[in-house]
């Protein structure tokens, strides 16, 4: 069963391996809905939590494909990249790998990271133990959404272990007027493999969901405040935008 949850199947030669039967650059949403039963919604993303492990699946399509340049000839919603974080962290002789087919990224003190380019897969390890499993394109599929597999090790270095990455949100200093649309932004040093989702307590996101800023409608919200909660992986950070009353 912890094999299962970690690798799934292999694909084909010239595919990235499976994970449950999904692929990336060959699954797309609606393989996810089929399969898993998740991921219905149509955010660039969704995380959910499966046997003893928790899941983030990147789409391509209107703002991923933006943030991430994928070929035009690409499927819509289209899966990037799977990520697994298992709660009970194992080694990679328990999963089924050997570390023979991995180059050697390294990391901070204690972690590591390995890629191995044919399969797809990117591990980041903490004391030897297997932390998080990313599924990528294999090489030879890579050239379908260049800029995000430029370099599979920029995945390894996004641990989320132990540094986190701090979220600076930034909500307007003033109040809206009521039926004005703000600006609500996110800052981050780098840019990240996973999409920004954008959560709103009241009022409507007219575009940016997935990037760093999204335009947010205050139609008939006078007087009430709106919470804004970006989350990057299982980070989350939020501000509040007060409308005016009327």
């Amino acid at each position: 069963m912890l094999a299962l949850f970690f690798l799934g199947a292999c694909a084909t030669d010239s595919a990235a391996k499976a994970w449950r039967g999904i692929i990336p650059l060959h699954s797309t949403r609606e393989d996810v809905v089929r399969i898993l039963n998740q991921c219905r919604s149509s955010d660039p993303s969704c995380e959910f939590t499966v046997d003893d492990g928790f899941v983030h699946i990147e789409f391509s399509g209107s703002a991923a494909g933006e943030l991430h340049q994928c070929e035009r000839g690409l499927h819509p919603e289209t899966v990037l990249l799977i990520e697994v974080s298992p709660k009970a962290p194992s080694t990679m002789k328990k999963v089924g790998l050997n570390k023979r087919d991995f180059r050697t990224v390294e990391l901070l003190q204690g972690t590591k990271g390995y890629v191995d380019d044919k399969s797809g897969l990117v591990l980041k390890m903490y004391e030897e133990k297997i932390v998080q499993l990313d599924y990528i394109a294999a090489l030879a599929e890579r050239s379908l959404c260049p800029s995000y597999y430029a370099s599979p090790e920029s995945f390894v270095q996004e641990i989320f272990l132990s540094h986190v990455p701090v979220i600076y949100v930034t909500c307007p200093s003033s109040r809206a007027r009521p039926g004005e649309t703000v600006t609500i932004s996110a800052d981050l040093a780098r840019q990240p493999k996973i999409s920004f989702l954008w959560r709103v307590s009241a009022g409507q996101i007219l575009a940016g969901q997935g990037t760093r800023a999204i335009k947010l409608d205050t139609t008939g919200l006078a007087g009430q405040t709106i919470v804004a909660t970006v989350r990057l992986g299982r980070v989350a950070a939020s501000c509040e935008v007060q409308v005016a009353p009327k």
